[in-house]
């Protein structure tokens, strides 16, 4: 085998796991943001979209869970393009930042402001491990 050839299959094979550890980094992201999104209502985690580009800012009022498919059909194409991962519910800041009211009508769910299913957001804590969705990617390659 030429040294050419060699060199163009290690730049293929490169570029195959560059787009696989973006895909599966974003994919493993995507999915522990919803995950970690509370489920009192089921829409908050359910309003999670990805998107490619430009920010996909619709709601679906029916959506109970995080699409899994669409975000996998998603993060497969991500490598070398902005990734969105948006919610336009209009409670979501408060679900992330801890903007309810200090005594609110919801009863116990929540704890200075923030929903006890989610005390710290699901965002901000999720993109400070984003090095270990990375790595994790890397391992499985």
């Amino acid at each position: 085998m030429s040294f050419a050839k060699q060199m163009r299959e290690f730049a293929e094979k490169s570029q195959r796991g560059y787009r696989q550890v973006v895909a599966t980094s974003l994919f493993d992201l995507s999915g522990v943001i919803a995950e970690m999104t509370p489920r009192k209502e089921g829409r908050a985690a359910g309003n999670w979209f990805p998107s490619l580009g430009t920010p996909d800012l619709h709601i679906d009022e029916d959506a109970t869970s995080f699409n899994e498919a669409l975000a996998e059909q998603i993060t497969d194409g991500a490598a070398g393009h902005v990734f969105f991962l948006t919610n336009s519910l209009p409670y979501i800041r408060k679900l992330e930042y801890g903007l309810y009211p200090k005594n609110p009508a919801t009863g116990n769910s929540t704890i200075n402001g923030f929903s006890t299913q989610a005390q710290a957001g699901m965002v901000r804590v999720s993109i400070e491990n984003y090095q270990k969705f990375i790595d994790n990617a890397i391992s499985k390659l």
